[in-house]
């Protein structure tokens, strides 16, 4: 493990700098992918319609993007070019439903994590946790 400094680990620090928008229509699991993000540390702002996210976008930037494949008002693509064009650097984790597939694959980002609803928890603490990392990479380069 690597060594503490004021009694925090490494990792947890990580997570408490790391801004995450999660964006999903669906109220039931934008509640329970939330409350998870933030129990385990991450800075969560949550959105169930992408528009709310992509105004968001004029004021913060989140170091990674969570995002369902569509959403009422605004395509999963737009929003998510538009925190690319924010932000080079935001790290996506797309979220499909199972069997949905189709437009996911379409979505930039060629090295976004993907995840199937139902979403575990277990699943999307591995998936912030690469991204949280992608995005330190790519932000130190």
């Amino acid at each position: 493990p690597a060594p503490r400094r004021h009694g925090r680990h490494p990792a947890d620090v990580m997570r408490a700098v790391t801004r995450v928008f999660l964006v999903d229509e669906d109220r039931t699991t934008l509640a329970v992918l939330s409350a998870h993000a933030r129990r385990v540390g991450y800075r969560v702002e949550s959105f169930q319609r992408p528009h709310d996210a992509s105004r968001a976008l004029r004021d913060r930037r989140p170091d990674v993007l969570v995002t369902d494949r569509a959403g009422p008002g605004m395509p999963a693509e737009e929003l998510v070019r538009a925190a690319l064009r924010a932000d080079p650097d935001t790290q996506v984790v797309r979220v499909a439903e199972r069997g949905g597939g189709g437009g996911v694959d379409a979505l930039p980002g060629d090295d976004a994590t993907c995840l199937t609803k139902p979403v575990a928890p277990g699943d999307l603490d591995r998936a912030l946790r690469l991204a949280a990392g992608r995005r330190r990479a790519s932000v130190r380069s």
